[in-house]
């Protein structure tokens, strides 16, 4: 089957389309029209017809008015309305009730005079319509991202107040745009089908887009959900059918349209049909979807030598916030590589000969993502068929094409290389579900290799260019914001669209209160008389130019060490003498101005050559007699699968401390500062620590003299959870588990355990939690009074999970296994992956010294917060 090939019946393919409808009956079926080439795009759309109140539209730099995108019911110039069998249901509607204004839309309407319309969406209430099982097909279906989904609430009932106290007040600016008007009336949900099912989300619209008026002039389609201000069902029948001719190919569409619920103010799906609109007005200011999200095609920027090329482009979400609704905007950028898969091809059997090319084109491509230049779509290749090529034929709408002719004719593009392989892509779960069964062949030189490959990742070079495009500073982050709230107002077709529906955003980025807590006191090992203390620096956080002057707090003394190099490791260090003699003696050195006891002299160990098998050998030689603290490898290549080689062997084969540094690193200009690093991270390894902070945790024991009890200082379980997911394998993961034991968090427990999509990981969880409460009273002969839990790697809508299946598990295992003094739980869910950022005004000393880069447009410059910033409040979820 090829990429464009009609779908079997059943569930719709692609997104949530939601459950195909079936065939129509035999009075309602159309009879086949003859095939036309013609194709409607969403630029021919018209305007609908604005509202009677506007918006007043900002003095902004006028733009040439485009075509506006057809999410709205714009007619299609090249098409006639179809026959509608809603059209007399309508009039009769119009005859009988006339054009009802928002407060007299029926018991969804709101009190006119009602203010507080933020306020009435905290609630985020979800009305029942009567047919609850209808109600559910529409409710999360829809473009919208995982965030904006009803999200799973975990602010207790009676918490009231989660506001700090402690620490400095600040003010902050946030990526946030307040929502200042909103839509002020109730509106209706529909869900549409298609069928025979239509896939490509533009021609969706185009295809309701002829029915504009049946509508009601007023709408909003995001490809499967439709809302409407009025209602366009009789109480006897929520299913409407419409027909429509798709363009190029003159099918006649039967278009279900089926009532799935009544929206109040305050209901969430006003949320998401904010989200839609906005997703919409994308399009309209002139950026390109591109796979799920927004990028500016115009202004790319391009690596030629590394065929790269980065598009800027937008995130942007609406969400219900502490007190209002906001736009949370975020700059983002695609890389995406300008080489095709043929050529990728063809320029690995050029480097590696035919065999080793093919082979390594194999293990690259394999499980990877392949951007289609045809359609903008991602897939993963499944298989590479060499026994194929574009000159096979498929069956194609009852006849036989071939795949030269299929993408000339549905997508007007050529292919050259008649003899090249194909790509194979199964179907997704999803897929499945939607009814497509079949697998899809890809042309390789249509498709472009996504991602960047290790070796250019191991590009210092390119990896600097790149993060230069992508990595926006503060200052040009806040501008970019402004840049796109004037563009969004200066383009009049989203002006004209929020107008209509009595939607305004504010024009200034939202100010918001913040706390900056004092940094922790970090306790070193005395040396002499002077305090063994040290304060972070409060602007940078960072206290390691302090350390040099004081000894660890604990240390190991590495007395026997192995270095294992190989006999070309120095061969690219530039610098005068012998680099491995003198990067023991800054070591060292660094180790003296720690108080570190090293022996300078380890036993050296030189490869034979630089694969895995040669460090593997050496290291296997230096640790069989025994007696070894610690192996140090120089390896001469930032090479992944030596490093996890060398890391594996010395973690799980032949269990002793490792550690690895590239060789790059001795003629480094800093070496001394890395050294000390190094020495650190070596003490630590074997036993050390190397400073220590005062927690309050505490415990109750029995006095001296027996008459009560008191609170002493105690260690806590502090534990840290998290999932990676095979890129290749996606259906297999592991989740990895790393607990403190001792007061000075220098020792710890860990453990990993491997599982499968759909295998509950609450008894993995459990488990190892319960062994590591074991070996936290091995060492403190006392059981923890508290665990901490930190849980990383979930999502939205895993919450759930975790709070009703994982805490769960832990707990009953506690309770189970230490009935008498069960360890108290916290588990608090890390969240990493969030649009939000925070930004600072400069302050006049940090103006005057230029450390950031000042720019002069009028609008302030701003940089970072200071580590220990607390946002509480403003951007903060009610719910959470």
């Amino acid at each position: 089957m090829s990429e464009g090939q009609q779908p079997r019946k059943g569930r719709a393919r692609g997104r949530a389309r939601g459950r195909a409808r079936g065939v129509p009956t035999a009075s309602q079926q159309p009879q086949q029209q003859p095939t036309s080439p013609q194709q409607t795009t969403p630029s021919q759309y018209q305007l609908p017809s604005p509202s009677s109140q506007r918006l007043p539209i900002l003095p902004q730099p006028q733009q040439q008015a485009r075509s506006p995108g057809s999410a709205w019911g714009y007619v299609p110039q090249q098409m006639q309305p179809g026959t509608s069998g809603v059209q007399q249901i309508r009039q009769q509607q119009v005859q009988q009730q006339g054009e009802r204004r928002p407060q007299e839309q029926g018991a969804c309407a709101i009190d006119p005079n009602l203010k507080d319309v933020a306020g009435t969406f905290k609630k985020l209430s979800v009305s029942e319509p009567k047919d609850k099982r209808v109600a559910r097909k529409g409710i999360l279906r829809g473009k919208i991202s995982a965030e904006q989904n009803l999200e799973q609430k975990t602010r207790p009932e009676t918490l009231y107040v989660k506001k700090g106290t402690s620490g400095k007040p600040i003010n902050l600016i946030t990526n946030h745009f307040r929502l200042t008007k909103t839509t002020d009336w109730s509106l209706y949900q529909y869900h549409v089908d298609m069928n025979p099912n239509e896939e490509k989300t533009w021609v969706r619209k185009g295809l309701l887009a002829v029915h504009r008026e049946a509508l009601g002039n007023a709408y909003l389609f995001d490809g499967t959900m439709l809302f409407v201000r009025n209602r366009l069902h009789s109480p006897q029948n929520t299913e409407l059918t419409f027909f429509s001719p798709r363009s190029k190919d003159q099918t006649k569409i039967a278009i279900t349209v089926k009532f799935t619920n009544e929206l109040r103010i305050g209901d969430y799906q006003y949320i998401q049909l904010f989200n839609i609109m906005l997703r919409n007005s994308l399009g309209d200011m002139g950026l390109k979807l591109v796979g799920r999200q927004y990028f500016n095609l115009d202004e790319s920027e391009e690596l030629p030598e590394a065929k790269i090329k980065i598009f800027p482009g937008f995130n942007t979400s609406i969400l219900q916030y502490e007190d209002h609704i906001m736009m949370c905007l975020d700059v983002s950028h695609k890389v995406l590589r300008t080489d095709t898969v043929l050529e990728f091809f063809n320029e690995c059997c050029r480097r590696y000969g035919v065999d080793e090319g093919t082979e390594k084109f194999t293990d690259t491509v394999l499980k990877s993502i392949v951007f289609t230049l045809y359609n903008n779509r991602p897939y993963q290749v499944d298989g590479i068929c060499f026994d194929k090529s574009p000159r096979d034929s498929f069956s194609y709408k009852g006849s036989t094409k071939t795949y030269i002719a299929y993408y000339a004719e549905n997508h007007f593009r050529t292919i050259t290389d008649y003899n090249q392989f194909l790509l194979l892509s199964k179907p997704k779960a999803k897929d499945v579900r939607g009814g497509r069964i079949e697998d899809i062949y890809l042309i390789p030189e249509l498709c472009l290799m996504t991602g960047l490959s290790d070796e250019m990742r191991s590009n210092f070079n390119l990896m600097t260019a790149v993060a230069t495009c992508t990595r926006v500073p503060p200052n040009k982050r806040v501008r970019s914001y402004y840049r796109f709230i004037n563009k969004l107002y200066g383009c009049p077709e989203v002006v004209e669209r929020l107008n209509f529906w009595n939607i305004q955003f504010s024009r200034s980025l939202e100010s918001i209160p913040a706390r900056v807590l004092n940094p922790e006191i970090l306790y070193m090992g005395r040396n002499s008389d002077e305090e063994p203390t040290i304060t972070p620096s409060a602007e940078e956080g960072d206290w390691f130019r302090s350390i040099r002057s004081h000894k660890m707090f604990s240390s190991v003394p590495l007395k026997k060490w192995v270095l294992i190099a190989s006999k070309n490791a120095t061969a690219n260090v530039k610098m005068r003498g012998e680099p491995i003699k003198n990067f023991l003696s800054v070591l060292k050195n660094a180790a003296d101005s720690l108080n570190y006891k090293i022996d300078s002299n380890p036993v050296l160990y030189i490869t034979r050559g630089e694969t895995i098998a040669h460090y593997l050998d050496e290291i296997q030689k230096a640790t069989s007699r025994g007696g070894v603290d610690l192996v140090m490898c120089l390896i001469n290549v930032n090479r992944a699968d030596l490093y996890a080689a060398i890391k594996k062997r010395c973690c799980c084969d032949s269990p002793i401390p490792s550690q690895v540094i590239a060789t790059k690193t001795l003629g480094h200009k800093s070496l001394l500062s890395i050294c000390t690093k190094i020495v650190i991270q070596m003490n630590c390894k074997l036993g050390g620590s190397p400073w220590y902070t005062s927690l309050p945790f505490k415990r109750n024991v029995e006095t001296s003299d027996g008459t009560g009890k008191t609170e002493v200082p105690a260690a806590s379980l502090v534990v840290g959870f998290d999932v990676c997911h095979d890129t290749r394998a996606k259906n297999k993961s592991v989740g990895a588990m790393v607990a403190s034991l001792d007061y000075y968090f220098s020792k710890f427990y860990s453990a990993i355990s491997r599982h499968t999509s759909g295998q509950e990981l609450s008894d993995d969880i459990a488990l190892h939690i319960y062994h590591a409460v074991i070996e936290f009273n091995k060492i403190n002969s006392y059981l923890p009074p508290k665990i901490i839990l930190f849980r990383d790697g979930v999502g939205e809508s895993n919450i759930g999970y975790v709070i009703e299946h994982e805490v769960k598990a832990i707990e009953k295992r506690l309770k189970t296994s230490f009935p008498q003094k069960t360890p108290m739980l916290t588990v608090i869910i890390v969240s990493k992956r969030i649009q939000t950022r925070l930004f600072r005004e400069l302050t006049k000393k940090e103006f005057t010294d230029k450390k950031v880069p000042i720019l002069n447009d009028g609008i302030p410059n701003y940089t970072n917060p200071n580590p220990g910033t607390v946002v509480d409040d403003v951007v903060t979820r009610p719910d959470k």
